[in-house]
């Protein structure tokens, strides 16, 4: 861990009943000990609105902790290209190309290995009759009709399943260039199929008899499964590799038998997937204009898949940090996040179920916020897409509490497409700097 994280998160994740019970006795020892004082700002004349009395029936008078609430901030958020995302933990693959007016085209493929389902003797000079790749779909995400041309190369270096592997994984001396299987699929596809190269079957029953998944590897280190990319529409498919539909068969014969064998893909196989992305593809008239400058634009953006990410800022905090440090309460901090009315391709790209808030830290990497993690989260985090308001919502309350605590000092935080390790989702969100601007909207009480 580091500086801040160990100084907030930490604690709060390890004992998070402890971290509450020292908030609240610090809240009530300035609760009791410090009377209430009306507090003037300029930069919040005319936009606090007085929402309760806190205690106001038990208080003495003139010390009554005052309840405002508050909506007038202006933040800032600019969008940003993601360089990697680990890629190797999923169970799941993604397949395929895409073409985005927006954010241009994007493509996923993926590195597997086969196991064996259980030790196997393939006896005396067995004849291999055919190889074949099965995968199972589960859902796509763009266009479902769009047919695409399936690749599939044999790997010749070694993967480990405790090694960690990022989506931007080079291919320079990992395959054998050799194309050894292809076929057309299409995204909305219920099973892909496609069969190898028959002398990699031969290769494999030629070894005899498989003891240990070792062995397997010494003589079939795995396949590549790509896409050819699309020139227009497409889509991309999810992979259900762990289910036992998705295997590699090798069907052959002896003197007195016809047999098929299944090597399986399971939880001990490597499986890495790979994620690019062309943004100069995007129409112009629709493009991210700004990526990676630091210019305000009136829109903002987030997709998965390793693509883009948007950094929220509050210009306003430490100010305000500086002035109230020891006599506010956070009562609710929400931040409102409305889609752009201006994205005339979202029935095509529709936006992902889910965004996410994360902090970041001085190895930039990103964490959790707080209030994102047990005993919080969930819906009181927030996050999901709100249909009927266009809208994503997030509450902040603990996180912002804690800046006000000294836990931390930087206060960006960082907006990502939910499990955008594996999701192919975009979305194009309004940055407010015409109409429609970010919310935080704020409850506090002056101690």
């Amino acid at each position: 861990m580091h500086g801040f994280m160990m100084k907030y998160y930490l604690p709060m994740l390890l004992n998070p009943s402890s971290f509450f019970k020292s908030l609240f006795f610090k809240i009530l020892t300035l609760i009791t000990a410090i009377p209430a004082v009306f507090l003037f700002f300029a930069f919040l004349t005319g936009c606090e609105n007085e929402a309760s009395d806190l205690g106001g029936n038990i208080m003495p008078p003139g010390e009554k902790i005052n309840v405002k609430y508050t909506d007038d901030f202006t933040l800032d958020a600019y969008t940003y290209s993601a360089d990697s995302v680990r890629s190797d933990i999923m169970g799941r693959a993604l397949l395929g190309s895409k073409v985005d007016p927006v954010f241009g085209t994007s493509k996923a493929d993926f590195i597997t290995q086969a196991r064996l389902s259980e030790p196997k003797d393939f006896g005396t000079d067995p004849v291999t009759d055919s190889l074949v790749l099965f995968l199972l779909t589960d859902g796509f995400y763009g266009d479902g009709e769009t047919k695409q041309i399936l690749e599939v190369y044999e790997l010749i270096k070694d993967f480990y399943k405790d090694s960690s592997y990022y989506s931007n994984l080079s291919l320079e001396g990992i395959l054998n260039e050799s194309l050894i299987g292809t076929t057309t699929f299409q995204p909305n596809d219920t099973l892909v199929s496609v069969k190898l190269d028959v002398s990699i079957a031969q290769k494999i029953v030629d070894f005899g008899n498989y003891e240990h998944q070792e062995e397997l590897l010494e003589v079939f280190k795995g396949l590549y499964v790509t896409s050819q990319n699309v020139l227009e529409g497409g889509g991309i498919v999810n992979l259900n590799l762990l289910s036992s539909d998705s295997k590699l068969t090798i069907y052959y014969h002896t003197d007195t038998d016809t047999i098929s064998y299944d090597f399986v893909i399971n939880e001990s196989s490597v499986r890495i997937n790979r994620f690019s992305h062309d943004y100069e593809t995007a129409d112009v008239a629709y493009e991210i204009s700004h990526l990676d400058d630091s210019i305000r634009d009136t829109v903002i953006y987030a997709m998965g898949m390793g693509g883009v990410y948007t950094r929220i800022d509050f210009p306003f905090l430490e100010s305000w940090r500086n002035s109230l440090r020891d006599s506010i309460a956070i009562n609710n901090a929400e931040i409102i996040i409305s889609l752009s009315a201006n994205d005339p391709f979202s029935e095509n790209f529709p936006p992902p179920e889910k965004l996410e808030l994360k902090t970041r830290d001085e190895n930039d990497r990103f964490w959790y916020i707080i209030d994102a993690v047990p005993p919080l989260g969930g819906d009181y985090f927030g996050g999901k897409l709100d249909d009927e308001n266009s809208c994503y919502s997030f509450r902040i309350t603990t996180h912002l509490q804690g800046y006000f605590l000294d836990k931390f000092d930087d206060t960006s935080l960082y907006l990502f497409v939910g499990n955008s390790e594996i999701s192919p989702h975009r979305v194009v969100l309004s940055n407010g700097k015409n109409s429609n601007k970010i919310q935080l909207k704020l409850t506090y009480s002056r101690l």
